[in-house]
């Protein structure tokens, strides 16, 4: 059976939402990290490219996601903050490129299906991830940039929730 392009991204990308706040950090770190990654490997995958750039993509990929585990576990002690920034503003990189060639392959469809909506869903859980990193490394950077900490433990929940919060325009009651 050939399934839709966008289903699986899409699976993937819910079910990170909906796991991240009880993932904390360590292995829960790990196990985020490791759907965002795989969410690019989908993507990567989906490219009308050649076998050669998609790996080449897939390792400049790998290394964010290797250094993103090398800070969370500590296995790098002095540049662990460099470190988490670099690997996030990648996989923000990588996130946000990737919305940009879904919504590139959604503009130019003629009819509107099934993986369109998925597609379109795809991207908006994709640019709530872009936010919710771009939140986060300013939160590393300087922790008073906001009302409450955005970094607790090592976990990006309150980033993606401020994320979603923000990009769904529910307000920030629940912040203030």
């Amino acid at each position: 059976m050939n399934q839709p392009k966008y289903r699986q991204l899409l699976f993937i990308l819910i079910a990170n939402f909906l796991i991240s706040p009880l993932l904390s950090h360590g292995i829960g770190s790990f196990v985020s990290s490791a759907l965002l990654f795989y969410s690019i490997v989908l993507v990567v995958l989906s490219l009308p490219s050649s076998r050669r750039l998609r790996v080449v993509y897939l390792v400049i990929a790998a290394i964010p996601f290797s250094l993103q585990m090398a800070s969370s576990f500590h296995w790098i002690q002095n540049y662990s903050l460099p470190a988490a920034l670099l690997a996030q503003g990648t996989f923000a990189l990588y996130l946000g490129v990737s919305a940009f060639f879904i919504m590139e392959s959604l503009f130019t469809t003629a009819t509107v299906t099934l993986e369109t909506v998925e597609g379109g869903i795809s991207v908006y859980f994709l640019v709530g991830y872009v936010w919710a990193l771009f939140y986060g490394m300013i939160a590393a950077v300087e922790p008073g940039a906001f009302s409450q900490p955005l970094i607790v433990n090592g976990s990006f929940m309150r980033a993606i929730h401020f994320s979603f919060t923000t990009l769904t325009t529910l307000g920030y009651g629940d912040i203030v």
